[in-house]
């Protein structure tokens, strides 16, 4: 239940996908379930803060593909020389397919490692920034969920671009925060006290890092 001294109402903030925008360490980043794990409703959901179990029964896993980055810096981008590459035709001639990312072509195959290459070299080169900056969608931005304990949990987009701050060590990224727990928000509420939007932007700021963007007034 939301906190007494709050109106249940209150505690329906509605937020579009990509409205809001936080600066984390990437690092800070952990992965607690696989895409297909997530309950479906979190898609549908329309507001920021949601209650029940959508964040139990996951476990520590490791971080996807950052091998995988690793091996491409590792060759300056010729994604030809990796092991990865090696493994990706070897699947291929296999089975007919890769699998994850479903690929049926060794010239599929090419067109996916250049394309990585490509964002991992000009991330190296540039820096990273929100896909406003790079005429995207904001709500294919980098995506976690803050779960009832407050970790930062990954999920829907930025997977591939996860794997590549991890590659290269970059401590700063502006990622979206999707929809959070009500613990957690319950939790800043009784830290810094009302009104709501107000202390969960100082939550986020405190416990994650400047918030970039925000879509209700404090």
């Amino acid at each position: 239940m939301p906190h007494p001294r709050l109106p249940l109402t209150r505690w329906r903030l509605w937020a579009p996908r990509g409205a809001v925008l936080v600066n984390v360490n990437p690092q800070r980043i952990v992965y607690r379930k696989r895409w297909q794990e997530w309950p479906a409703y979190l898609k549908r959901w329309p507001f920021w803060i949601i209650g029940g179990d959508w964040d139990a029964g996951g476990r520590e896993l490791p971080p996807f593909r950052v091998e995988q980055m690793r091996e491409l810096l590792a060759a300056e981008g010729a994604f030809r020389d990796t092991p990865y590459y090696a493994a990706a035709c070897a699947e291929l001639e296999r089975n007919g397919f890769i699998a994850e990312p479903y690929l049926t072509s060794r010239a599929s195959l090419d067109a996916y490692l250049d394309r990585q290459v490509k964002i991992l070299l000009d991330i190296r080169e540039h820096g990273y920034a929100p896909q406003r900056e790079l005429g995207g969608k904001r709500s294919h931005d980098l995506t976690v969920r803050i779960d009832r304990q407050g970790r930062l949990v990954k999920c829907r987009e930025g997977t591939h671009r996860h794997a590549m701050l991890l590659a290269l060590g970059v401590q700063e990224a502006p990622v979206t925060v999707d929809v959070v727990h009500t613990e957690w928000a319950r939790a800043c509420y009784r830290r810094f006290g009302g009104p709501l939007a107000t202390a969960l932007h100082r939550g986020l700021e405190a416990d994650y890092g400047p918030v970039l963007e925000w879509p209700w007034s404090r």
